[in-house]
């Protein structure tokens, strides 16, 4: 990847296209130096995006939006293999947003405003949904480390932890128990 210094621009340039960006402490640890990974997620807010997720593995995560910060603890599990926990977390960011109703299928893609609605959508979520957002990640990374290898939970599996906390704006949820 080369040095810190070499990539950081590059990575700083693509966060700021971004409305949800999620970076580990590791990464903005090697990026920034330590010590500075919440106000590396203060700037990725100020170039532009919504919503930025710091992960700390067992220690949990902190999203930082626009209305503050909100720490939730990280899921108990027994580890077996950190391999997929990050891309894990990040699908469970992606599936709890579209749980919520903030991303949804568009038909025109991005010419239709369907990424401005969306840049609202998540604008608009309060505390409550970002904890229960931030933490259906943890849950399912929780999931991932639980097993040797990057193997990731399968919707199946996961059907029972679903607690019906992503609820979207109208306040109806779009989760659903998966039968077993």
């Amino acid at each position: 990847m080369g040095e810190a210094a070499d990539v950081r621009g590059v990575i700083e340039a693509n966060a700021a296209l971004a409305d949800v960006v999620k970076a580990s402490d590791e990464d903005l640890q090697w990026l920034y130096g330590a010590g500075e990974e919440e106000r590396a997620c203060a700037a990725f807010l100020q170039r532009g995006a919504l919503l930025a997720v710091l992960t700390r593995g067992a220690d949990g995560a902190t999203a930082f939006t626009a209305a503050g910060r909100i720490d939730v603890p990280g899921a108990p599990t027994d580890v077996a293999d950190t391999i997929g926990a990050g891309d894990t977390f990040s699908a469970g960011l992606i599936d709890g947003l579209v749980r919520l109703g903030v991303l949804t299928p568009s038909a025109g893609g991005a010419a239709d405003g369907a990424g401005e609605a969306a840049r609202e959508r998540l604008t608009a979520l309060g505390a409550e949904q970002v904890t229960a957002l931030v933490r259906h990640a943890a849950q399912l990374a929780s999931v991932t480390v639980s097993r040797t290898g990057a193997n990731p939970p399968w919707l199946h599996e996961i059907g029972d932890r679903l607690d019906g906390s992503l609820a979207g704006p109208s306040g109806t949820s779009t989760s659903k128990k998966v039968e077993q």
